[in-house]
């Protein structure tokens, strides 16, 4: 993965629902981002497959995989789609981690309805079979316990749009506010407020 908690992002928080499922339902997880990566480490482990998340960034996976002589599994994310099929230096590189996955993920039906999978699966059909869609879950945390409206000063009466996203251009971060702007002008208490890291 790109990142894992305590690094907060998008990617860390989908990794720490997968890893806690999987942990549930008794397997063993083992995390890596690709700076920190330690063949040691997963030789002792013995995995029985590996979990690319996010094409371009995650390319190690296929050579470990190899190695190994396990399968690997893709999870796409919204920069695959996005920006790194679109991207002349980077399209052709996540084009042969996705090919070469033995299985993709996407968390929704947006991702293979972009631009840039749209063309990949028309050159690939057979893509469109290698794919899941699995939902993202539930959070692990305890939400009864925790006050958002006193911690940041909202009053009982706002309405809060909660925009859950890192603050970065892919993301539209001033989409809400340009739409908003005039609720606001009509209806005081409606607030919005972004939840995520400074990223870009």
């Amino acid at each position: 993965t790109p990142t894992k908690l305590p690094t907060v992002t998008g990617n860390s928080i989908d990794i720490h629902r997968l890893t806690t499922g999987l942990e549930q339902l008794g397997h063993q997880t083992l995390v890596f981002t690709p700076d920190a990566i330690n063949i040691e480490t997963i030789l002792e482990f013995k995995p029985d497959i590996i979990h690319a998340f996010h094409g371009f960034k995650s390319r190690r996976a296929v050579a470990i995989a190899h190695h190994l002589h396990i399968p690997y599994v893709l999870t796409l994310s919204g920069t695959d789609y996005n920006q790194c099929l679109l991207d002349p230096a980077k399209a052709a590189q996540t084009e042969d981690t996705i090919l070469k996955a033995s299985h993709l993920i996407t968390f929704n039906n947006t991702g293979l309805n972009n631009t840039g999978m749209n063309a990949l699966i028309k050159k690939h059909p057979e893509l469109k079979e290698q794919c899941s869609i699995i939902r993202r879950g539930e959070p692990h945390c305890d939400a009864n316990h925790y006050d958002f409206r006193e911690r940041f000063n909202f009053n009982e009466d706002d309405f809060i749009y909660l925009h859950v996203a890192g603050i970065r251009p892919v993301k539209n971060n001033l989409m809400p506010i340009h739409l908003l702007e005039k609720l606001h002008e009509q209806h005081p208490n409606v607030k919005l407020a972004f939840v995520g890291s400074i990223l870009d």
